[in-house]
């Protein structure tokens, strides 16, 4: 275990994208980030719903009192952790559509004084 942690420390430290250093300046570093969030918040979105799925099967299959108490506690926090992941993925994407514009204004007319 421990090799693997110090392992995969080794990769972050020494990897160009995750430190920045392919990136030259704030739009870059902005750029990364947005990718991070359009690729992370489906991607943990369907790993919860797995675990969910994982947990009802194992509720529906236990034997004993003990084994289903324990995977309906495990199912009712996978509906929050899926609950949580979504509305923060909502919420970003409500915060770059608002403030990033995103192709939302086009064509915009100012207007003239008549003459």
């Amino acid at each position: 275990m421990k090799k693997l942690s110090v392992s995969l420390l080794g990769l972050a430290a020494f990897s160009p994208v995750l430190a920045f250093a392919a990136t030259t300046s704030l739009y870059g570093i902005m750029g990364f980030i947005s990718d991070v969030v359009r690729w992370g918040g489906p991607l943990l979105g369907a790993i919860a719903i797995l675990y969910f799925i994982w947990q009802v099967i194992r509720y529906t299959i236990a034997g004993d009192e003990e084994e289903k108490k324990d995977a309906k506690t495990k199912v009712v926090w996978a509906v929050v952790g899926i609950f949580v992941i979504f509305s923060i993925w909502g919420l970003v994407n409500i915060l770059q559509n608002t403030f990033a514009g995103q192709g939302t204004v086009q064509n915009v007319i100012l207007p003239t004084i008549p003459l």
